[in-house]
């Protein structure tokens, strides 16, 4: 057992014990109201539940235990009788040799050790704050994921039905709007000549004059631009805008543009999907991610629609070439 000379006496006396296997941590006390550390060995003691009950009503002692197992009931038990702390011989002896000298070195008076207690609180509730802000950031994220699976499963639910090139752009550009809200919008389709045009658009606020001839040059600048983009790129400023477009971001210069390259799964890009609306409208993360999940799957079904017209073509093609072979039996 382990307790300051000035009380060894008074416990030896109290539980009945000798001096042997004692062992003295002497230290200069710091203070007049100083608390004896006893340590309690389970091993030579059996049940000690009522030993440290009564050191500590007795003596006012703090009492460390060293349990002979890690059994979690026994360290409980001890932690209620009062235990200060309860050692494991399973730990190694430098750390509980540390402990006990920490034990020591705090043993002091009750204003002490209610500003250690307070110390002690103070760094629980900013371990338990940052567990919090981890905890709610890992259930954002989970909710974020879950909401991008439920928007990519309805959305490719929809556009998976369509075949036809023209109602499938104009069904990809009303689900987009749908999740964005109010956007000027447009899809440049790649040529096989490099260039790209107008597949479709969604007008909200652009002078009627200007529709035609701002999707054809925007659809010359910004589809060979941007088809190799691998995340979606937003230009929420005049300079990002020039910076990007050249001369022709004169028609969007009040505007802040987001722009995806509908790409499949080779990496081919089968459209470039360009949405734009006043600055003040900003689109945030949300939108953005949602905008980039529905990009994905608007790559996959184009390429699905044009490998089954090809098909269709293909076999018109041989079926009219065989309308002119003489077959004979």
């Amino acid at each position: 057992m382990v307790v300051s000379s000035a009380r060894r006496a008074a416990v030896i006396e109290r539980i009945g014990g000798s001096s042997d296997g004692w062992i003295v941590v002497d230290r200069p006390p710091t203070h007049t109201a100083a608390r004896p550390l006893i340590v309690v060995d389970e091993i030579s003691c059996g049940g000690c539940e009522t030993l440290v009950r009564d050191l500590i009503s007795n003596l006012g002692a703090r009492v460390v235990m060293i349990a002979a197992d890690c059994d979690a009931m026994h360290v409980m038990n001890y932690m209620r009788a009062g235990a200060a702390d309860v050692l494991l011989p399973s730990d190694s002896t430098t750390s509980n040799s540390a402990r006990l000298i920490e034990l020591a070195d705090t043993a002091g008076s009750p204003d002490q050790a209610l500003a250690r207690q307070s110390l002690v609180r103070d760094k629980l509730l900013q371990h338990l704050q940052t567990m919090c802000d981890h905890l709610s950031r890992t259930c954002k994220s989970l909710s974020d994921n879950m909401q991008n699976i439920s928007v990519a499963s309805e959305f490719n639910a929809v556009v998976r039905q369509e075949l036809d090139m023209e109602n499938l752009l104009r069904t990809v550009l009303e689900l987009v709007l749908r999740k964005t809200g109010p956007t000027n919008a447009a899809l440049f389709l790649p040529g096989v000549d490099g260039d790209f045009t107008l597949g479709a658009y969604a007008n909200y606020d652009c002078s009627r004059e200007s529709i035609d001839p701002m999707f054809d040059e925007l659809a010359g600048v910004i589809g060979p631009k941007f088809e190799q983009l691998d995340a979606p790129i937003v230009m929420a400023d005049v300079a990002q805008l020039r910076d990007q477009l050249g001369a022709s971001s004169h028609w969007v210069e009040h505007s802040t543009m987001l722009i995806v390259s509908c790409k499949d799964a080779a990496g081919e890009c089968r459209a470039v999907m360009t949405l734009f609306r006043d600055r003040r409208a900003t689109f945030n993360e949300s939108m953005i991610r949602t905008v980039g999940l529905m990009a994905g799957i608007t790559g996959a079904q184009l390429e699905r629609v044009v490998k089954t017209h090809n098909r269709h073509t293909q076999k018109s093609k041989w079926m009219n070439a065989g309308d002119d072979i003489d077959l004979a039996a």
